[in-house]
């Protein structure tokens, strides 16, 4: 649909399965915090409209999700040197979600978008706030994407408190395990913790010992100690303040990188602007 003659993206929810769900109550709350919150990197509500059988979004059109970019690389393998100034920007926006008092609790690749800004730079933007909350009410149950659950999501959904009370587990820190799976999942092009079939035992267990597989490549220390700063359990992962600024450090001077394995020698690795993907084709939702 076109708004001032702009693109935008509607987003078009019907009632009535969530009625039977019990979940009306969740998408008010959806729409009402995805309303009340602008920034640079979140995916702005333009206009809404409720009926008595939908609810009608007006969003800033974005062009991709951070997933279908990470696609159009070979074997879905983001450079760091294109991976890092992406994470600083979703870093930011959950800085700013936290600040305000909101968790997102669902912040996947599909859930990070690339949308153009007014000098049509491609810019990170956090969308889908159905599982947001409170940040001072968390609910102690499971909730969104299961291969981005954090070992205390995994805890209390299978009852694997170890040590600790299941009611103090799951709080703000789910979204920096959440950061911590994507940078994964774009630089390796697959998920650290693959869940295909579900919670299974040898999911869980990865999880709660925090078990994968080292990115192949070269790496610097800087995106090493990231990764092992955010996949940990919730009492040793990093603040997202601490995030932020070792982030902004990186973007601003580029550390040498080390090499992973003796195969050849490390290369070059700088910082550039966001490439758009190889396919442009992809649109995100429904265009009215």
């Amino acid at each position: 649909m076109r708004q001032g003659g702009q693109r935008r993206a509607c987003k078009l929810i019907e009632k009535e399965p969530l009625r039977q769900r019990g979940m009306l109550e969740q998408l008010r709350h959806e729409v009402q915090i995805h309303t009340a919150l602008k920034h640079r990197h979140v995916l702005e509500v333009l206009d809404q409209a409720d009926t008595p059988t939908h609810v009608y979004l007006v969003l800033e059109l974005g062009k991709w999700t951070l997933l279908q970019w990470a696609q159009s690389f070979p074997k879905h393998q983001v450079p760091e040197r294109e991976c890092l100034p992406v994470l600083a920007q979703a870093a930011r926006a959950v800085q700013f979600l936290h600040d305000s008092g909101f968790v997102h609790r669902d912040l996947t690749l599909a859930n990070l978008m690339l949308a153009p800004d007014a000098s049509d730079e491609l810019v990170v933007k956090v969308t889908d706030f159905g599982w947001a909350c409170q940040k001072d009410s968390v609910p102690q149950q499971p909730c969104g994407t299961v291969e981005f659950w954090a070992p205390e999501i995994v805890s209390v959904a299978m009852g694997v408190y170890a040590g600790q009370l299941p009611e103090t587990q799951i709080g703000a820190e789910v979204d920096l395990w959440a950061l911590g799976v994507g940078l994964y999942q774009l630089l390796c092009g697959a998920a650290p913790f693959p869940a295909p079939q579900g919670p299974t035992p040898a999911f869980v267990c990865a999880v709660c010992m925090q078990c994968y597989l080292p990115p192949p490549g070269v790496l610097s220390e800087c995106t090493t100690g990231m990764l092992k700063s955010l996949l940990v359990r919730k009492e040793q992962r990093s603040s997202i303040e601490d995030l932020v600024l070792r982030l902004q450090c990186f973007v601003e001077q580029p550390v040498t990188p080390r090499r992973a394995c003796p195969l050849g020698p490390a290369p070059e690795l700088d910082v550039r602007p966001l490439r758009r993907p190889v396919r442009s084709s992809s649109r995100r939702g429904d265009l009215l």
